[in-house]
């Protein structure tokens, strides 16, 4: 077995192709039988499955590749991609993960989440968060003509990327909150906690109780980050996004 690695935040989407050609080189670079967990926002932003989409067949044929090499892959939805559901799944050849994942270890248990649960303080985010995932809610949009689904779900992007300023010049509101994070880790019994969401790879041991780890994925752009899951350890790494698809650059536990 080649042990788990896990992504997010890849942000993939028509107009950066160059980010859909490195997930397919890291995912070229996955070893043989391992597990690949993809752990929310692959997409940019999703509003439902289109068969014909190019970047959804690239992806199909990405991951069809994985499993002829004996390599699952896991996707846990993220903020951008909520509505991912099994035909989507089905499709392009995923298992949909539960939106706390429980990965157990020898040592101590891994919880994995995308990230977006941790910005408690962000009140509207939350409401926004909450109605995405009432199935009503979810069962109206999808209701509606895909084309004017994409017209939606581009507004909302645009009006977030317009907020994202301001996010980062406001921590205390928009930023993770330590407690949320705490409860969460003692709530499943796990010591570390693996998170995308905040677009800020690192590190951080023993925040919470002696023991503790929590990983945080970056955001893909000029460098890619990644962990590894082994029996004993759990690993973040970051790499510049032209080295996946160079195979003289050798890369921790990625062929």
């Amino acid at each position: 077995m080649g042990g788990c690695l896990i992504i997010s935040d890849l942000h993939l989407s028509a107009e950066r192709p160059e980010l859909t050609e490195a997930f397919c080189a890291f995912a070229a670079r996955v070893p043989d039988g391992a597990r690949l967990i993809i752990a929310g926002d692959l997409f940019d932003f999703y509003i439902g499955l289109d068969r014909r989409d190019p970047l959804m067949l690239r992806l199909r044929k990405t991951l069809s590749q994985l499993k002829e090499r004996k390599v699952s892959v896991g996707f846990q939805s993220g903020n951008r991609d909520f509505l991912t559901d099994r035909r989507a799944a089905a499709f392009l050849g995923f298992e949909l993960l539960d939106e706390f994942c429980v990965i157990p270890g020898e040592k101590s248990s891994v919880l994995l989440i995308h990230g977006d649960e941790l910005c408690g303080n962000d009140k509207s985010f939350q409401r926004f968060r909450a109605l995405g995932r009432n199935p009503l809610a979810r069962a109206l949009f999808m209701s509606l003509p895909y084309a004017l689904r994409y017209r939606i779900g581009l507004s909302v992007r645009r009006k977030s990327m317009k907020a994202d300023p301001g996010r980062n010049l406001n921590p205390q509101r928009y930023g993770l909150v330590d407690g949320r994070a705490r409860e969460l880790l003692e709530k499943y019994s796990c010591n570390v906690l693996v998170h995308g969401h905040f677009h800020q790879a690192g590190e951080h041991r023993d925040e919470y109780f002696p023991g503790s780890l929590r990983l945080a994925l970056g955001c893909w752009g000029d460098k890619a980050s990644y962990i590894y899951l082994g029996r004993n350890c759990a690993e973040l790494y970051e790499t510049p996004l032209s080295a996946l698809a160079d195979k003289n650059t050798a890369l921790p536990h990625l062929r």
